[in-house]
């Protein structure tokens, strides 16, 4: 895959995301995007589209070192800040921050950071949540549902944004929505 190294903030005023290459959700990301400790800041979306974030769909790959800024996002079902769904063996986040709103009180699979962890195993490692999460239901502050087949590993995160979700039962938590398959949890709150 392709290695993407920032360089400098970047500014997003008035851009979507392109879910890579401009085509939402269809795309799978397997290449490394290093933010190299910047910063993209007036970060803002609100698309139909499901499966929406800085990078739509994240497949054996690694997005690290970046901090995401901005006032919300908002797509449809299974939206992140950092990714919209994430799959493959090898898919990481790494040291990364968000202060950023997610939320749409009509959809699904919201999470600070992932929508929708779908299959295998994503890894995310010193990361932190500040914005606020909200869904109809499955909510969470890193990620807002792991799927059947799925396995996430969060290590060393923390949330600190407020989470809620409009149905009962919610399937909403701190960190991660909703549980289908596994998850292994270490030094994060």
């Amino acid at each position: 895959g392709v290695t993407i190294i920032m360089n400098g903030d970047i500014n997003f005023t008035d851009n979507k995301p392109s879910g890579c290459n401009n085509i939402y959700g269809s795309k799978k990301f397997s290449g490394i995007f290093d933010g190299n400790n910047y910063r993209i800041y007036n970060y803002s979306f609100k698309v139909g589209s499901t499966y929406i974030g800085f990078i739509a769909s994240l497949e054996n790959g690694t997005i690290c070192n970046l901090t995401i800024e901005g006032t919300s996002v908002e797509c449809g079902n299974g939206c992140g800040a950092i990714a919209g769904e994430t799959s493959g063996n090898v898919t990481k986040i790494d040291n990364c921050i968000v202060k950023i709103n997610v939320g749409n009180a009509s959809d699904n699979f919201y999470g600070g950071l992932v929508g929708y962890v779908g299959s295998g195993t994503t890894t995310i490692r010193n990361c932190i949540n500040f914005g606020n999460v909200s869904a109809k239901e499955r909510a969470g502050g890193l990620i807002g549902q792991i799927g059947n087949s799925a396995t996430a590993v969060i290590e060393n995160c923390a949330n600190y944004g407020k989470i809620t979700a409009a149905n009962i039962p919610s399937y909403s938590g701190g960190l991660v929505g909703y549980l289908g398959g596994t998850v292994i949890i270490e030094n994060s709150f």
